[in-house]
Formats: structure tokens, sequence, C-alpha cells
């Protein structure tokens, strides 16, 4: 049984983007260069759908929903503080973050030519695979 994973990548105003200057946070509200993961958008959805498994628990209940996963791309474009904004329960929680926490690095932002650290907002919909009629 194949997991449908929904994914919704909010480009425009999903982030908060902020840097670090003379050890103070600013938030930033000049245009950058979005975070990229590795190979754009399909290859972040092409990683969800391959190493996102959908929780037995969940299955079992028929859970379905949005799990909104924080995290901070770092000027490295490492992945780190991970938080998660939206629960569902069930497993899928857990589960949103374990995939986000290994992602590998991304293409970081940038603002005025730097790299820059931004936080960023991806939500994971948990949709079970629809039974033929």
């Amino acid at each position: 049984m194949r997991l449908c994973i929904i994914l919704l990548l909010l480009f425009v105003q999903s982030f908060c983007a902020t840097a670090q200057a003379d050890g103070a946070t600013n938030i930033i509200d000049t245009a950058l260069v979005k975070p990229e993961y590795p190979g754009g958008f399909d290859k972040l959805a092409q990683y969800l759908s391959l190493n996102l498994h959908y929780p037995c628990e969940a299955m079992d209940k028929k859970v379905e929903g949005e799990v909104i996963v924080g995290f901070t791309i770092g000027a490295d474009g490492a992945v780190s503080n991970i938080q998660l904004l939206n629960k569902i329960g069930h497993g899928c929680d857990e589960e949103a973050a374990r995939v986000v926490k290994n992602m590998p690095v991304w293409k970081p932002a940038i603002v005025n030519g730097k790299a820059v650290a931004v936080h960023y907002k991806l939500p994971v919909v948990f949709e079970l695979p629809q039974r033929p009629r």
C-alpha cells in the first residue's frame, strides 16, 4: 500500500527569515534568495515520499491531517532547531520530525550576497490511500 503524501511548500510568506549580525537577531525584510532543497521542489517531494512512513497506529485509527514542522536552515544549509508547530498525534508528528531531521544539507538563503540562517515551515500532510469504489 503506497502512502499518499501531499506536500505544500509555502514559499512566499510561509517562513520568517532571520540572520545573525553582531550577535543580535535581525528580522530581514529585504529581498532574499530563498533556501532550496538539493534539486528543488520535485526532489524534496521525492525525498518525502520515499522516506516518510505512515505510522501503524495512525493508519489503524484512520488518522489524517497536516503536521507543520518548523526548523532552521543554517547559513551552512544544515537543518536544526526542529519544532512541531501543528500536531495530529498517533505517531505522525514524530515521523514528520524524523524525516526533516534526516534531510540533507540545503542550499542556504542569501541576503546581500551572504548566506544567512532562516526559519522555515514545512507542512506535511498525511492522507490515507483511497480505496477504489
